[in-house]
């Protein structure tokens, strides 16, 4: 499994990421960190979900489309649309 540079460490709390995405104003930011905690766990599926609401919110997030192409090579389906 591919994952981006910069490694989530274990010890984020992935339900606190999870509760600041759920809630307005949308942080592109957090969905891009719950994106990379999924991918490095293997959630690939669920990472590319994360990675495109991220860029839904912000689509100059470069680091949510590279981690979107990540995600996307890993599971070899590099469908970008």
């Amino acid at each position: 499994m591919a994952s981006s540079d910069a490694s989530i460490p274990p010890y984020f709390d992935f339900h606190l990421f999870s509760h600041i995405i759920a809630n307005p104003p949308y942080y592109s930011g957090a969905y891009n960190l719950v994106g990379q905690i999924l991918l490095d766990r293997g959630r690939l599926d669920e990472s590319i979900k994360m990675y495109s609401r991220a860029l839904e919110v912000d689509s100059n997030n470069k680091d949510a489309l590279k981690g979107r192409i990540t995600a996307s090579i890993d599971i070899g389906n590099l469908n970008l649309v």
